[in-house]
């Protein structure tokens, strides 16, 4: 097959696994082995917490006890 057609689908692929679009991910997987090329290996995309917290519009507890 055509390398540009591979370079293609693999570009797909990626959008579809960043998308979370689990469907179209196997259907580019299933088009890519049909086309005698693998699938890359994507690395799962892992969320965290923030590392400080939100900013809050109400004073802390202590900021309130003092002003009264």
């Amino acid at each position: 097959m055509d390398q540009g057609y591979i370079d293609a689908l693999k570009r797909e692929r990626e959008h579809y696994v960043r998308t979370g679009n689990k469907a179209r991910v196997a259907a580019v997987d299933a088009e890519l082995k049909n086309a005698g090329a693998a699938a890359p290996k994507v690395q799962a995309v892992v969320e965290t917490a923030a590392v400080e917290a939100p900013e809050t519009t109400s004073r802390p507890r202590a900021a309130r006890k003092a002003a009264q």
